[in-house]
């Protein structure tokens, strides 16, 4: 059949759920749907983002997890991170921190840094930030900045070098995409100041039991038959 008439659909939103979901790739999902305004465009309302970096420091002792984190050999010392984290807050130019500048030169360095954490879980540190904005890269420059600082490897006032222009000599890399994760963005008229980052995805994988514990069967597990060769 064809129908010439205008047309609007109207699709219950659990209705919506489902065949986005099916249509999407396996590693996204859909949890819930809101209307807004047809008007509405994140990219200009948005006036700060969360992101969470995670690290893991030691030996990887499950093959799950890489994907979630970036896996170090080096120890870190959480509360030397924390400290320098610190020195990201304020507003500052964050050219070192940022790559490929010069594909965006209308992309302002100035970026404004509102609240950090820094928290240790077992053999994994997590990088929280909340900012009004961020260059190419540069959540993933700052966690791979504070791994150095954390393992010895810079000195604790590197932050506070490379943000006044100085420390050329202080050399770092980019950290992988793995252990990023963007954890909210902040509308106009939303409240960063009201919001607490959340367990890591790793958590929510593994629950509290450690990495060894072998869980007990929930069924009896019948003996299994005996081979006569």
């Amino acid at each position: 059949v064809h129908v010439t008439l205008p047309v609007t659909p109207v699709v219950p939103p659990e209705r919506a759920i489902i065949a986005l979901n099916r249509s999407l790739p396996s590693d996204i999902r859909v949890l819930t749907l809101t209307p807004v305004s047809h008007l509405l465009d994140v990219r200009v309302l948005a006036r700060a983002k969360a992101y969470t970096y995670i690290i893991h420091q030691g030996e990887m002792r499950s093959p799950m997890l890489w994907r979630y984190c970036w896996a170090r050999d080096w120890r870190l010392d959480a509360g030397l991170m924390a400290s320098a984290a610190r020195d990201f807050l304020g507003t500052h130019n964050c050219r070192r921190l940022g790559v490929r500048l010069s594909a965006t030169p209308d992309r302002d360095p100035i970026k404004t840094m509102y609240a950090v954490w820094v928290r240790e879980h077992g053999s994994f540190v997590s990088f929280t930030v909340i900012g009004s904005g961020f260059l190419y890269r540069m959540v993933r420059r700052m966690a791979s900045l504070l791994g150095g600082i954390g393992s010895g490897r810079l000195p604790p006032n590197s932050v506070t070098e490379i943000l006044a222009g100085r420390g050329q000599e202080l050399i770092f890399e980019t950290a992988p995409p793995s252990g990023l994760c963007l954890e909210r963005v902040f509308l106009a008229g939303e409240r960063w100041q009201d919001w607490q980052p959340g367990p890591l995805c790793y958590e929510a994988m593994i629950g509290q039991a450690p990495l060894w514990t072998r869980p007990e069967p929930a069924w009896p597990m019948a003996p299994l038959p005996t081979v006569t060769p």
